[in-house]
C-alpha cells in the first residue's frame, strides 16, 4: 500500500492531488465503541477518534502509547484494537472500519527535496477565485499549520520539504481550502505523505582490533562493516584508512544490482535493508608497529538524493611483535624432591596488545606433551601454579621442565618456547635388603654370611630363625641424582609372624641411620613362643626430606614403596634348647 515514488516532479497519479470538485468527505458513520476508560468514534471513513475518559493512556493499533484525546488513521477495511492501561487494568475495545475509501500510493519524501502540490477544484456557478493551504505534522496539528495567505488558484505549486529530526520518519498533511466567486469556500480537502531522513547505520565491530606479524606479511587486512538502511537504495560504500584523519577516501565502490560488488551482501526486513561488506585488502598506512584508524560512510538514494551516514571510525593496532616471559622450576633449585614442583611465571610482557594466553607444556625426559597441561588466560604480570609430573596417565621421569608458548591479543604466537630450568627429581628407592645377621648359634656357629636380596625375582629365602633370638637387616636407598648429604632419611619396619594356624603377630620397629651412609637397618626379636613353620616377613617404609636451602623449608621427597621380604621360618627348637645342647655338647667333650 506505501509504495516509494522516485519522482521529484510528481504527476497527478502521484501528486498531493486535492480535488474540490467530484471529491467529498462522507460524513462520518455512526460507529463507536465506548468503555469505562476511554471511547472511540469513527470520525469520518478512515479517522477514529480517540477520547480518553480518565485513564492514563490508551495503546493504539500500531503500539504507539498515547496520553492525550488524539485521532488514529486507518488505512483499510479493518477490525482495529485499542487497549486502554491504568495500573494493572487493562481494557481492550475494537472498531470495525467497513467503508475505508481506496488510498493512493503514499509519498515518501526527503528533508530539502522540492516537490510539486497538485490541485484541482472546479465551480459550475461563480468560477473558482482563490485558494489557501497548509502543511503540518498528522500527530501535531496545531504546531505550524497556519493557512497561507489567499492567492489566486493554480494547478501546481513548488513545495520545499521541511526538515525533521535525524535517524527519524513522520507522516505529514496538506490541507487546502478553495474560494468561489461568490465567497462560498469549500475546506478540509486532505491528502498525506511522509517524510523520512534515516541516514544509514554502520558498525564497524567485526574489523579486527588488531593486525599480527602473519596477517600483516600475508596481507590478509579488510575492513568489515555490517549495517542497515531504511527506504531509499543503498548506492555507495566508501572507506579509507590513515594514520590519523583522512584527506581523501581511498576506496569507493557502487552499489549496483543485480551485480552486487564482491564482499557485499543484503537481506531486506519490511523497508530495511541489512548489509555486510568486507574489503579488498588495503595498504597499512604506517611503518612500525602503533596504531592507525578505517573509516567508512554508507551513502543511500532516497528520491534521487543521496544521503549519507556519519563517518565511522574504528581503530587498529599493528602489533608483529611477540610477547615474553621467563619461567622458573622449583623456586630456581636444579633438583626437586618431589614430582609436584611450583612454577614461577615472571615478566609477563607484550609491548602493544597485551598477552591473551600462555600455554604450559610438560618435558618429561626431554619429550614434550601433546597438548597443553595447562592455559592461562588474561595473565598477570607475575603467575604462579603447582605443576605435578607425575599423575595418573603420566609417569614422572628423572628430569623435568616446562615450555611456555605466549599469544598476545593480536595472535602473534611465540615460535620458539619459553623454557624453564631443567631440573632432575630426587626418588627415594631401596636398591637392596640385605639379612646381615641371624643369630642362631646351632646353624652359624662360625659367623653369619649377610645375604642380599637384590635382584631377586622372588623376595625370600629358607632362612631357618630360632625363637627367643634375632636376626638383623639392612635397608640400603638411593635418592637418584640427589645427594645423600642433602636429605634426612627415616624409617619404620613392621615384622609379621604367620603361625601354622594362621594366626597372626607382629612387632614394629625404627630403623637406624648411621651418619654419612645410604642405608638404615633394624633388628627383630622373636618371641620365644613362637611355634614352629611360623613364617617370618619384614616390611619396610622410608620416607625422607631434603633440607632447606636459603631459609627454605625441608621438602618431602617422594617416598619409595618396597615390597615386603620373606625372611624364613621359625625352626623346631628355640633359643633354650640350643644353649643346653651346648652345655651338654661341651661337658661330654
Amino acid at each position: 500500500m506505501y509504495k516509494r515514488s522516485t519522482k521529484t516532479i510528481v504527476s497527478l497519479s502521484t501528486a498531493f492531488a486535492i480535488a474540490f470538485s467530484g471529491f467529498q468527505f462522507v460524513a462520518p458513520y455512526h460507529a463507536s465503541a465506548v468503555s469505562d476508560t476511554f471511547t472511540l468514534t469513527a470520525v469520518t471513513n478512515d479517522l477514529i477518534s480517540v477520547k480518553l475518559n480518565g485513564t492514563p493512556q490508551v495503546r493504539l493499533p500500531n503500539g504507539v502509547v498515547t496520553t492525550a484525546n488524539t485521532n488514529f488513521r486507518v488505512g483499510k477495511n479493518n477490525t482495529y484494537t485499542f487497549v486502554g492501561i491504568d495500573g494493572e487494568v487493562k481494557t481492550q475495545k475494537s472498531l470495525t472500519m467497513t467503508s475505508v475509501p481506496n488510498q493512493p500510493e503514499l509519498l515518501i519524501v526527503s528533508p530539502g527535496e522540492t516537490v510539486k502540490l497538485h490541485f484541482e477544484s472546479d465551480d459550475a456557478h461563480s468560477g473558482v477565485k482563490d485558494m489557501r493551504y497548509r502543511v503540518y505534522q498528522e500527530d501535531r496539528p496545531g504546531s505550524g499549520s497556519i493557512f497561507t495567505s489567499w492567492e489566486s488558484y493554480k494547478a501546481m505549486k513548488n513545495y520545499t520539504i521541511p526538515s525533521i529530526t535525524k535517524d527519524t520518519d513522520s507522516y505529514w498533511v496538506v490541507e487546502a481550502e478553495f474560494r468561489d466567486v461568490a465567497g462560498n469556500i469549500k475546506s478540509n480537502v486532505i491528502t498525506r505523505f511522509m517524510i523520512e531522513n534515516h541516514a544509514p547505520d554502520v558498525d564497524l565491530s567485526n574489523t579486527p582490533d588488531w593486525i599480527n606479524k602473519n596477517d600483516f606479511e600475508s596481507g590478509r587486512h579488510s575492513i568489515h562493516a555490517t549495517g542497515a538502511s531504511k527506504f531509499g537504495e543503498l548506492s555507495q560504500i566508501k572507506y579509507a584508512v590513515a594514520p590519523g584523519s583522512f584527506q581523501k577516501w581511498d576506496n569507493t565502490i557502487a552499489l549496483t544490482r543485480p551485480n552486487l560488488p564482491q564482499g557485499y551482501k543484503e537481506t531486506k526486513q519490511g523497508d530495511e535493508t541489512l548489509f555486510t561488506f568486507t574489503s579488498e585488502p588495503y595498504v597499512i598506512p604506517i611503518a612500525s608497529d602503533g596504531y592507525f584508524n578505517a573509516f567508512m560512510q554508507v551513502v543511500k538514494m532516497s528520491n534521487r538524493q543521496s544521503v549519507a551516514s556519519d563517518t565511522v571510525t574504528k581503530r587498529i593496532g599493528l602489533d608483529r611483535k611477540t610477547p615474553s616471559a621467563t619461567a622458573m622450576l622449583n623456586s630456581g633449585e636444579n633438583e626437586a624432591s618431589s614430582y609436584d614442583v611450583n612454577l614461577d611465571i615472571k615478566n609477563i610482557y607484550d609491548e602493544l596488545s597485551g598477552v591473551e594466553t600462555i600455554e604450559i607444556f610438560r618435558v618429561k625426559d626431554g619429550v614434550e606433551e601433546r597438548t597443553a597441561y595447562a592455559t592461562i588466560n588474561n595473565p598477570s604480570s607475575t603467575e604462579s601454579l603447582s605443576i605435578p609430573f607425575e599423575e595418573d596417565g603420566y609417569p614422572g621421569g628423572e628430569k623435568g621442565l616446562v615450555h611456555l608458548y605466549l599469544t598476545d591479543v593480536a595472535g602473534n604466537r611465540t615460535s620458539e618456547p619459553v623454557k624453564s630450568q631443567e631440573v632432575t627429581f630426587a626418588k627415594l628407592s631401596v636398591t637392596d635388603f640385605i639379612l646381615t645377621q641371624n643369630r642362631n648359634p646351632k646353624l652359624y656357629s662360625d659367623g653369619f654370611t649377610p645375604v642380599s636380596y637384590a635382584g631377586k625375582e622372588e623376595f625370600g629365602f629358607n632362612e631357618e630363625l630360632l625363637s627367643g633370638s634375632n636376626f638383623e637387616f639392612q635397608v640400603d636407598y638411593g635418592l637418584g641424582k640427589g645427594n645423600p648429604s642433602d636429605y634426612i632419611i627415616e624409617g619404620e619396619y613392621v615384622a609379621k609372624f604367620t603361625k601354622p594356624d594362621g594366626t597372626l603377630a607382629f612387632s614394629t620397629g625404627k630403623l637406624q641411620r648411621s651418619s654419612g651412609t645410604s642405608f638404615v637397618s633394624g633388628k627383630v626379636g622373636l618371641d620365644k613362643d613362637l611355634p614352629y613353620n611360623t613364617i617370618v616377613e619384614v616390611e619396610v617404609n622410608l620416607t625422607g626430606v631434603r633440607k632447606g636451602l636459603n631459609g627454605q623449608p625441608n621438602r618431602p621427597i617422594q617416598p619409595a614403596t618396597p615390597p615386603a621380604y620373606k625372611i624364613g621360618f621359625v625352626g623346631k627348637k628355640n633359643l633354650s634348647d640350643v644353649v643346653n645342647e651346648a652345655i651338654r655338647f661341651n661337658e661330654v667333650n
